[in-house]
Formats: structure tokens, C-alpha cells, sequence
């Protein structure tokens, strides 16, 4: 049976990117004539984490860090490593929808304070269509709505008051 951290494990895991950096520290450190030692004394990172670090088996970022820092390595990208940049999964159709409406009220009505004394989900739709970013059809008032709850969740907006059942947005102060 597979415990939940060895599926974790499985799941998230991007070796070719350790190996890459362990490398390159161990070029460094060969270059630069340390011993292990040297760099255990000046990062207090375990001669075996080192071992592990170089080997790039140990999982732990900052390990990575805290050796490049005492080296003066610079990782380089994970392009230079030959990775892709790609992720496991797609994001599903809507949640691409989303994020994009999302870009499109803060483009639209967020960075250019349109919300102003405040407006409502209605109001916002208009100024997208007048604005051009949507036409009536492609969105509704609860997904508008549901973005705005998320600038809430990020304090970028707030409601000062309601309308009936309509949230009156402003800008977070």
C-alpha cells in the first residue's frame, strides 16, 4: 500500500532540475577547491545533505539555496536544465475563462478605479461592454460576482453597502 507522502512524492517530482543544480554545485565546488568540509563549515548544511545535494537527490530547496548562496552559483533556469515548461495538467476551459475575466476587470475597472464611490456587478458588466473587453453574452452577474469575491479574498475591493441584494464595490483602502 502506498502511503499518501510516497504518492505526494511520486507526483511531484521534478529530479531533472536537482540533478541539474547538484551538478553545477559540485562543478563549483571542484573549481573553487572546496572540500566538503569548507562548505559545511560555511553553510552548517550536513556533509551527507551536501553528498545528497550534489547528487540531486535531496528535495529540500532551501538546501539548494543556502549551497548556491556560499558558492556564489547562480542556478540558472530551468530552460538551461533542458526542462519544459509545461505543467502536469491543463487548467479546464473554464477556469482559463475565468482568469481571463478576471485580467479583464482588472485591466478595466480595477486599475483604472472606475469602481470609484461604488458600483455594482451590473455596472461593471456595462463599462466591459462599453469598454469592448465582452459582449452581453459572454458573461453572467454571478461569475462576474465571483471574481469580485476573490479581489475581496485579496483586499484589492470591498463592499460598503448593498442595494437590495446587489454588493456596492470600491477599491480597498
Amino acid at each position: 500500500m502506498i502511503t499518501e507522502k510516497e504518492s505526494r512524492k511520486k507526483r511531484i517530482s521534478s529530479p531533472e532540475f536537482r540533478t541539474f543544480v547538484g551538478k553545477g554545485l559540485k562543478h563549483k565546488r571542484d573549481e573553487l577547491e572546496y572540500s566538503l568540509l569548507n562548505v559545511n563549515y560555511i553553510t552548517s548544511i550536513p556533509v551527507k545533505t551536501l553528498i545528497s545535494i550534489e547528487k540531486g537527490e535531496a528535495i529540500n530547496i532551501d538546501y539548494y539555496v543556502e549551497y548556491a548562496k556560499a558558492l556564489e552559483f547562480d542556478f540558472g533556469s530551468l530552460r538551461d536544465a533542458g526542462i519544459d515548461l509545461k505543467p502536469q495538467r491543463e487548467l479546464p476551459k473554464e477556469d482559463k475563462e475565468r482568469i481571463n475575466l478576471t485580467k479583464k476587470i482588472r485591466h478595466h475597472i480595477i486599475s483604472k478605479n472606475f469602481l470609484g464611490q461604488g458600483k455594482t456587478v451590473d455596472h461593471i458588466i456595462q463599462e466591459l461592454i462599453e469598454q469592448g473587453a465582452i459582449t452581453k453574452d459572454d458573461v453572467t452577474s454571478i461569475e462576474v460576482a465571483g471574481v469580485m469575491q476573490n479581489f475581496i479574498k485579496d483586499k484589492t475591493v470591498m463592499v460598503v453597502a448593498k442595494n437590495g441584494n446587489k454588493n456596492i464595490y470600491v477599491l480597498h483602502r
